[in-house]
């Protein structure tokens, strides 16, 4: 592989990690701002492209040739003719902060912005580059060596997960939006009571915060409104806990404070950075100018960890940090260099984050490169634009697709978070089958009265513990450089629960005919070894035998999906799980084959399927025969009530 770069910005230095080539650009101005270098890139069959829509978002885009990179990629997937993978992902040294765009040449461009006010030796290391056969070994590769490179982010696997993920979850946003209040939480806590279900965590969004009545909202006081909890949120927090037996409390708030900074008082001493901007123009023809009033620097780290001290004391034990992106571009733009600013920013809120409340924080608002290469300790990222419920069809199918291709490259830092849902809503069933392959937090945005508890109820065990997947979910490699939004192409997301498989089949299609066959095999999940696999449908409620490249296919409506188990067919049997559950493996906290039986020990009872095409002979629950089982054709079903572990044998 070889990247043909423009006479007069060749790099000024090459180096290797991982077999991954480093790029280092030289400058003489004092200011860095413009295209650092142009370059031909090898042909091309087709590409994916990760691109910043806005200063917030990422989204996916697709092409074949290098005039069709968008302005703002981010990380840069394109297939060669020998069916290898070019990954090209710009950088973040110091100031300067890369991307990627094609010109009307055909050339690709490497963008960056900054200042080299913190950079005395006026270069910066701007891109990475690596060739692969596998593009998920690709990925994590290329993220490992910029982490060795630089130092400034970790891998996920390197960072704790945070607890409350093992929970199920309620968000107060699109149930109440800016009107909430103590009495509507408890109304909501209380929904969810008289159903039997108890959300193992809870977050308190926008709305709660006392602030500034003009347009330029900003925070006042670190205390609530109190008009609306009335009690603070201590109050609120032991309502919920001792009442509702709620586990994880959370609470919002933005990167700076509130969402045009806050109000520096002797509520809030900190040190103020002012940034005005020309965002309109007046009915007079004079300039509107919006006003950022930013923590300086110098003050964040008093900043987080006044704030978060006051709301660990009042049992806080989760937060979800919004707005970050507006940060670097809007608060402290031509005042202070973006990128050193923002890592300032997130060292100081990982911190304080991870000292108070066991690094449970959701990034939010937060998909530049700027943010996720300063992700030193915190493992949590909002994956997508927010989840808009009373938005139709297209824009669900939308943030399903969003979401399962900035995977690709969040998975390698983070626990992806594809935002909450409503259960009763449009497209629900997708939204929630996606948040249970997906590997990040599953919540609900629900309307009190309003839940669908039977849905609900299929992520969870008897205890209310998640059933979650082994790692994040990730596009098949059949769809990755897809748009299943337009090609008539169903979205594929693979993940693993144990010795098991699990392929979620979405119908994401706008230009699709309503119902349209969705075909799938074993090898769709790249990590999953085996032959011989028993394949169970969660829609179906069937089971059949299949073989690693043997094809099958659901027809699937345009609101419809599926999930697929497969688990290893050995000795003639296969543990599938609970049936009636989207991630039906992540029962068993062990499963053993032996030629003569199958022995697995289970989380809690319910209804446990196995796939046997031998007879079994007997079946012992916890050491005791038992006859409550029943075999249909070769799928056999075992269900009991047990909130305890227990241990099933199944004797051939």
């Amino acid at each position: 592989m070889e990247l043909i770069f423009e006479p007069g910005q060749i790099p000024f230095n090459t180096e290797e990690i991982h077999h991954v080539t480093f790029y280092t650009f030289a400058w003489e101005e004092g200011t860095a701002s413009g295209i650092a270098s142009v370059f031909t890139l090898p042909e091309l069959t087709r590409f994916l492209a990760l691109r910043m829509k806005s200063i917030w978002w990422m989204v996916p885009a697709y092409g074949e040739t290098a005039g069709e990179i968008p302005t703002q990629t981010q990380l840069l997937l394109g297939r060669l003719p020998d069916r290898s993978y070019l990954l090209l992902l710009p950088l973040v040294d110091r100031d300067l902060r890369a991307t990627l765009q094609g010109n009307a040449q055909g050339r690709t461009e490497l963008f960056f912005e900054g200042t080299l006010a913190e950079n005395p030796q006026k270069k910066g290391t701007l891109l990475a580059a690596a060739v692969g056969s596998d593009p998920f070994e690709l990925v994590h590769r290329v993220m490992m060596a910029v982490s060795e490179r630089f130092g400034t982010f970790a891998l996920r696997e390197e960072k704790t997960m945070p607890e409350f993920l093992h929970y199920f979850g309620w968000c107060t946003w699109d149930a109440f939006y800016h009107t909430v209040s103590e009495e509507k939480v408890e109304e909501g806590l209380r929904s969810f009571r008289d159903a039997g279900f108890t959300p193992g965590f809870l977050i308190l969004d926008d709305g709660w915060q006392v602030t500034s009545k003009n347009r330029e909202t900003r925070l006042v006081s670190f205390d609530a409104v109190a008009e609306k909890f009335p009690n603070g949120i201590g109050g609120t927090v032991k309502m919920a806990k001792e009442k509702y037996q709620v586990r994880f409390f959370g609470v919002w708030h933005t990167l700076a404070g509130y969402w045009w900074g806050i109000v520096p008082s002797p509520l809030l001493p900190f040190k103020i950075l002012e940034n005005s901007r020309v965002t309109g123009t007046e009915p007079d023809g004079t300039p509107h100018c919006d006003s950022y009033w930013m923590v300086h620097p110098d003050s964040i780290r008093d900043f987080f960890n006044a704030y978060h001290e006051k709301l660990k004391s009042q049992g806080v034990d989760l937060l979800k940090v919004d707005n970050q992106g507006a940060l670097g571009a809007h608060f402290c733009l031509g005042k202070l260099g973006r990128c050193t600013t923002v890592g300032t920013y997130l060292e100081a809120l990982q911190d304080s984050a991870t000292a108070r409340f066991g690094n449970s924080l959701i990034h939010c608002m937060s998909n530049g490169s700027d943010i996720f290469f300063h992700m030193k300790r915190s493992n949590l990222w909002r994956n997508s634009d927010d989840y808009f419920p009373k938005r139709g069809l297209s824009a669900q199918h939308h943030h399903l697709h969003v979401n399962a291709k900035n995977a690709y490259l969040a998975s390698t830092f983070c626990w992806p978070d594809y935002d909450m849902f409503q259960s009763g809503n449009l497209g629900a069933e997708f939204h929630a089958a996606s948040r249970a392959l997906s590997g990040g937090p599953v919540y609900v945005c629900d309307v009190p009265g309003k839940q669908n508890f039977d849905m609900i109820r299929r992520f969870c065990d008897r205890n209310g513990l998640l059933l979650r997947p082994d790692r994040p979910a990730l596009p098949s490699e059949d769809c990755l450089l897809v748009d299943v939004q337009h090609d008539h192409i169903p979205l594929k997301l693979t993940n693993r629960s144990g010795e098991c498989g699990l392929l979620g089949v979405f119908h994401c299609c706008d230009t699709e005919p309503e119902r349209f066959h969705a075909f799938y095999q074993p090898s769709d999940i790249h990590d999953l070894p085996g032959d011989r696999f028993a394949a169970y449908s969660f829609r179906r409620k069937t089971a059949i035998e299949q073989e690693r490249f043997q094809t099958e296919s659901i027809e699937l409506g345009a609101e419809e999906c599926d999930v697929i188990t497969f688990a290893p067919l050995i000795h003639e049997a296969a543990a599938i799980g609970a049936l009636d559950k989207y991630i039906p493996p992540a029962i068993f906290r062990h499963v053993e084959h032996f030629p003569d039986k199958l022995v697995c020990e289970v989380r809690t009872g319910g209804k446990i399927g196995f796939f046997c095409k031998r007879t079994v002979k007997r079946l012992l629950l916890d050491n005791r025969e038992t006859k409550e089982f029943r075999q249909e054709g070769s799928l056999l079903v075992v269900e009991f009530d047990s909130d305890s572990p227990a241990t099933l044998e199944l004797h051939f």
